[in-house]
């Protein structure tokens, strides 16, 4: 029964009234139950009646009959009194007031209400499948088989965990180990965590990530970002280009500072914020007034994530340093001395767990590969492996008192077929993932995703070396021979009147420039000569004549790479490599020095031509991003040429080499270097192989063997000694102090013993932390998340999604093949086809607006006049792509993908228009089969756990336990139930992709109202429409009984499948470990948290039985026909 404040659909359809397909979402005014009819208003909150002028402002005489009173859609944004709120869920029961939770837009709260205190669009009510089904509302094929495809890619986003939907649109991939450090970090209340992973596992990307969604969820927040100057520009450019985060004012009202660590004022320092993030923090440890302002930052900031080398906790006072960084009011008070004492504790744990995954990768990998017998549980030595293993289990469980891990030890099976290998696994990953001091410190790994030689189950590629040498004598490189010299005798004459500052201000910096070019050599000079006097005149002279001996090459450098032999400079010998070795191959060229970097950009532009570009600090900001883009999408652009600042951020991992024109001091920054090549995301067959051009016997040499021979830099990761690298900084600057001439080389023998100790010891913290997750369960779930998403995002998602666009309204141009590109435009609107679907269009001057869209579309608009290529036709078009491969690759290429206006709207209006949900339909097929086709989807019980409060992101980590597949469930008519249902489902999959965009022959169309013929030949067989035909065939009385019975069945059939499919038992196991490990921590190490054990242990029990009671949806409902 229809009451007042109702929202109902009702049918607009004036063409056909009898038969309507048209329908609008209107609110019952009054009902007039003598005459069986309502007044119906339609609302507009939001101005889009613009687009749909044929849509009245009320019908005041609706038969009750035609009108069926309908639910709102979830997301939809609804006025509530002058507000703006988004649905976030709802309940409905026969007749009664449908009840709404809500959250604003603005201050983000949840409210309660029901449907007579919100004003919603006339396009924003759903239709009830069945009820279309039963009412013959057959919409036209093409509708429904593209909703099939576009919703399974968004179930999984939509039943995934919290906030992943907020990452997939971001410019990033998305990798297992980095969710579970994002869940992590969201799952409490307060996110106050240290992302420590190794390097080039992207700290920043889950930082970002994090905040991403922390600002996507909330309202009106304070958040400052703080790092080293020299890195503000590429946060900058990282915030921007991949997760669309701009400085001060975002979505929500949330802004957004970003400062440099040394601008941070006291008055900054002093402020409340809502979330703080801190770069490079292991660089203030030593540094007394840096630590401080980040300690009171710390202290002042309700959220907080430090970014930092990875910690070593044998490094114990460093190590305590950072603890009070993130816990300041924990681990303030706590003496070092206390601090060794649970170092001691979780040592004991690590070298017993140590060696139990020692005894379990020996029994795995040498025992069971031995064995010969038909049954190994009965060899001796597989029994023998399995004692030790079950013994140093015993150990572990009696120094921990902890009732689950006794537990879990207990239900060990050593005679099940895997030895109980498995239970022992997860026992390690339990022990690992939460003995450990601090959990708030999250440390990734490298060894988690692979390592080096390249694998190719790995993410990260072998690194190789190739150097390019010279000698500097005076028979080869007079000039710079004698610079060479006499800076030498100066710097051994000054070394007992040096000290630190003297050598990091003068000494270094001349150095560093001298095994650059004499360019940046001269100009440093003149520099220290302002501030130091005592600069010998032959030291000056030396090196002005070095550079006009340079200068005449780089002036007649056609003649002169005639033959190299005859002036083998530095210059030269890289150019000639280049010319020779790298021709062809994306390359990019380092160099610290700006001097350098500007006769190189010159030089090798004038050697090369088009093929080369530059980016660097001395170049207009507009016309770094020309040059970044040219070099990301033209393939004949091969060299790009880099200063100091790297890239900024930028995704080089297309080139194939990097050239260091120079070697810095700082290893750190080598490793930068590289990694703008080595990151996530290249193909791992394809090797970073680094070209260092360095002289032989001479400091450089000293410098190149240090780094080389000393740390392997060049061959592999640092990972997880970068935290030491500012001590071996420091003895570089001692050993100049000590012995200039031979410092450096004594140094290697030493710096490579120390950092083998070190490695050995970070080796054993790294087991921890990868056992710590590898074999976790929620891992593996996180893993089956992405293969899942990534399996659904493809060409044809894409292609479905341009169809769909298409057909509701919004044209794209495609660019053919270059790379799956495609552009839109706001011309291309089409009002008349969107009123097929209500499909709304973005706001155009607010998307084009958008900071990463104006710097896309400038850069992609210089490029093209120059070119002239002018392909866009239109200031008003974006080019993007579907595709996350081709997005990524070039930050300026748009990436449609959730959170993007224009996809969001193609995809609301696939996933909301009830055109999408019913059809009919006969198909050509390799069987012959009629029956209906239900699919259904499953979610969290969410509205159980706002009424008590609970927040969302708690449910996050859990999500994963419930199916994230649609269940599609066919019930045949009788006579075709020997058909496998596996074979209908194939087939409706099939036709599915095949789609009806195009109107295929193979399709037809059973709910058509005109005579036009299709695969049956109905109208020219009967002379009468599809639909006229399909209601004499099944009259309407026994089609109801049909599709109710056959609605009963499937929606039973759908639920055991979602049951069968979803793992309740491993939401129950991860629950009572979580507080098993709550209490257990605390006892063992004695440090007790202010989080209520009751609390949390109330919290769970919610979401557990919100999992146990999910909500099965009936997404869509099929008369399907299969003609073979």
């Amino acid at each position: 029964m229809l009451k007042e404040g109702m929202y109902v659909r009702c049918p607009i359809d004036r063409e056909y009234p009898d038969n309507p397909r048209l329908f609008a979402t209107g609110k019952v005014v009054s009902v007039d139950e003598f005459n069986e009819c309502a007044h119906i208003k339609f609302y507009d909150p939001f101005g889009y009646k613009k687009y749909f002028e044929y849509i009245p402002d009320d019908v005041e005489e609706a038969p009750l009959e035609m009108l069926d009173h309908c639910h709102l859609f979830k997301g939809a944004v609804v006025k509530y009194g002058r507000r703006e709120a988004t649905i976030i869920e709802y309940k409905t029961q026969k007749d009664e007031l449908a009840e709404y939770y809500l959250q604003t837009n603005d201050t983000k709260e949840f409210i309660h209400v029901d449907e007579t205190q919100i004003t919603a669009s006339f396009f924003a009510g759903s239709a009830n499948p069945e009820q279309q089904l039963q009412n013959y509302e057959f919409q036209n094929p093409c509708w429904y088989l593209g909703r099939q495809i576009v919703k399974e890619t968004m179930n999984v986003l939509d039943n995934s965990m919290f906030g992943f939907k907020d990452l997939v649109g971001c410019k990033i991939y998305l990798k297992a180990f980095q969710l579970n450090t994002i869940m992590q970090c969201l799952q409490s209340e307060r996110c106050r965590y240290m992302l420590a992973d190794e390097v080039g596992l992207g700290k920043t990307i889950e930082a970002c990530s994090v905040l991403k969604i922390y600002l996507s969820n909330k309202a009106e927040r304070k958040v400052l970002i703080t790092v080293p100057r020299v890195l503000v520009a590429q946060w900058r450019t990282e915030l921007l280009f991949k997760f669309g985060i701009i400085e001060g004012e975002n979505e929500n009202g949330n802004n957004v500072q970003l400062i440099a660590v040394e601008d941070i004022s006291e008055k900054i320092e002093q402020q409340k914020w809502d979330f703080v993030v801190v770069d490079e923090v292991h660089n203030y440890l030593n540094r007394d007034q840096a630590y401080k302002k980040v300690h009171k930052l710390s202290t002042n900031a309700e959220n907080i994530i430090l970014l930092s080398a990875t910690p070593i906790q044998q490094r114990q006072s460093e190590y305590l340093s950072l603890l009070r960084l993130i816990l300041p009011y924990k681990y303030d008070l706590v003496t070092l001395e206390d601090f060794f004492v649970l170092v001691e504790k979780q040592n004991k744990i690590s070298r017993l767990t140590h060696e139990l995954l020692d005894e379990v990768d020996s029994f795995k990998n040498e025992i069971l590969p031995e064995v010969e017998g038909d049954d190994p549980h009965e060899d001796e030595d597989v029994q023998d492996g399995l004692e030790e293993i079950e013994d140093n289990l015993d150990s572990l469980g009696s120094i921990v008192d902890d009732p689950k891990l006794s537990e879990m030890i207990e239900a060990v099976d050593t005679s099940a077929e895997d030895f109980g290998i498995y239970s022992i696994q997860v026992i390690i990953s339990y022990i690992c993932d939460n003995y450990q001091i601090e959990r708030n410190i999250i440390r990734g790994r490298r060894a988690v995703l692979g390592v080096y030689p390249s694998d190719p189950d790995g993410e990260f590629s072998e690194r190789k070396l190739e150097e390019v040498i010279y000698t500097i004598d005076e028979e080869n490189t007079y000039y710079e021979n004698e610079a060479y010299r006499t800076l030498t005798e100066w710097i051994v004459t000054q070394q007992s009147s040096l000290d630190g500052k003297r050598i990091t201000s003068e000494i270094q910096p001349l150095l560093e420039a001298f095994f650059s070019s004499p360019w940046a050599y001269v100009a440093r000079l003149e520099v220290v000569q302002k501030h130091d006097d005592s600069i010998p005149e032959n030291v000056l002279k030396s090196a002005k004549r070095w550079l006009e001996d340079e200068d005449e090459v780089y002036h007649d450098l056609a003649n002169a790479m005639d033959n190299v032999d005859a002036h083998p400079s530095r210059l030269l010998k890289l150019i000639d490599f280049i010319d020779t070795e790298l021709f062809g191959k994306k390359t990019v060229i380092f160099t610290d020095q700006p001097e350098t970097f500007e006769v190189f950009c010159k030089t090798l532009q004038s050697a090369f031509g088009d093929e080369v570009t530059c980016f660097g600090a001395s170049i207009d900001k507009a016309e770094n991003e020309i040059n970044i883009y040219r070099f990301q999408s033209e393939p004949d652009c091969k060299i790009l040429i880099c200063d100091k600042t790297g890239g900024e951020g930028r995704n080089l991992q297309i080139a194939d080499y990097v050239v260091h024109i120079d070697l810095p001091w700082n290893i750190n920054t080598i490793e930068q270097r590289i990694g703008r090549l080595d990151r996530m995301g290249r193909d791992v067959e394809k090797p970073v192989t680094s070209v260092v051009i360095h002289s032989l016997n001479s400091y450089e040499d000293q410098l190149f063997k240090l780094w080389n021979e000393g740390l392997n830099v060049f061959s592999q990761s640092l990972s997880g000694l970068e935290i030491i690298m500012n001590d071996i900084n420091q003895k570089i600057v001692e050993s100049i102090n000590n012995d200039f001439e031979y410092g450096l080389y004594r140094l290697v023998p030493e710096l490579i013993e120390e950092s083998n100790s070190m490695r050995e010891s970070v080796h054993k913290e790294q087991i921890f932390d990868t056992a710590a997750l590898r074999f976790k369960p929620l891992y593996i779930q996180l893993k089956k998340l992405l293969s899942s998403y990534q399996f659904n995002e493809n060409k044809l998602f894409a292609n479905t999604m341009m169809s769909w666009a298409s057909l509701a309204g919004f044209g794209a141009l495609s660019h053919g093949g270059e790379n799956d590109l495609v552009s839109f435009d706001e011309h291309n609107f089409s009002i008349r086809s969107a009123q097929n679907s209500f499909l709304i269009p973005p706001n155009w001057d607010r998307y084009m607006s958008k900071k990463q869209n104006e710097a896309a579309i400038r850069v992609q608009r210089v490029l093209e006049e120059r070119t002239e290529k002018n392909t866009t036709h239109s200031d008003r078009m974006i080019k993007g792509s579907f595709d996350r491969d081709t997005a990524i690759k070039n930050d300026y290429i748009h990436f449609y993908a959730p959170g993007d206006e224009i996809f969001d709207c193609i995809v609301d209006n696939a996933m909301h228009s009830y055109r999408g949900m019913c059809t009919a339909v006969a198909a050509q097929s390799s069987v012959d089969w009629k029956g209906f086709v239900y699919t259904y989807s499953i979610e969290p019980n969410e509205r159980a756990l706002i009424e008590q409060g609970v927040s969302l992101f708690a449910l996050g980590q859990f999500r994963q336990y419930l199916s994230s597949s649609l269940q599609v469930v066919p019930v045949a008519f009788i006579v075709y139930s020997e058909v496998p249902e596996k074979t209908v489902i194939s087939e409706h999959r099939r036709i599915c992709k095949l789609g009806y965009f195009n109107k295929s022959n193979d399709i037809d169309h059973l709910g058509r109202r005109g005579l036009s013929d299709g695969l049956l030949h109905i109208s020219r067989r009967f002379s009468a429409s599809n639909l006229e035909w399909f209601k004499a065939q099944y009259d309407e009385e026994h089609w109801k009984k049909m599709v109710k019975k056959s609605r009963g069945i499937a929606s039973k059939k759908a639920r055991m499948r979602f049951a069968k499919d979803s793992d309740l038992e491993g939401a129950r196991e991860m629950i009572d470990q979580i507080m098993s490990i709550k209490e257990s921590r605390e006892r063992y190490f004695g440090i007790s948290t202010d989080e209520s054990i009751e609390d949390l242990k109330r919290q769970y029990e919610l979401i557990y039985e919100s999992l146990e009671n999910p909500i099965v949806r009936l997404e869509a409902a099929c008369f399907m026909w299969l003609v073979k």
